[in-house]
């Protein structure tokens, strides 16, 4: 996993603390995020789903905003990750997840860190 933003503040259902945003990638290669408490380095939550039978453009993710990570959505928007309108969703089980667009300035985060993404 690799720091994308450091030390921001994150409040959801269970995480009150300053995170680290963590890049990855799933095993189809599409990226994975992780919220990372700065000052220990446990994990919070994940902040994407993986959805490999389902569309998702090179600049966009699955946010999973329900359960434990009631908030994560709020807390993507407020940290710039994604923007706020809903671009598709998904049922999956039980539950609606929505595809959101990332924002210009976090996916020039991503290309500065070497990572390369593209449309699945």
């Amino acid at each position: 996993m690799l720091v994308i933003i450091e030390n921001t503040p994150c409040s959801t259902k269970y995480c009150d603390t300053n995170v680290d945003v963590c890049a990855g990638a799933y095993g189809n290669n599409r990226l994975s995020l992780e919220i990372i408490e700065t000052f220990g380095g446990e994990p919070q939550f994940t902040l994407t789903c993986n959805l490999p039978n389902n569309y998702l453009g090179n600049d966009e993710v699955y946010i999973k905003d329900y359960s434990e990570n009631e908030g994560a959505f709020k807390f993507a928007v407020e940290a710039k990750i994604i923007e706020p309108e809903e671009k598709g969703s998904v049922q999956s089980g039980f539950v609606v997840i929505k595809r959101y667009k990332m924002t210009d300035y976090f996916l020039a985060l991503l290309q500065k860190n070497g990572i390369k993404l593209k449309s699945t």
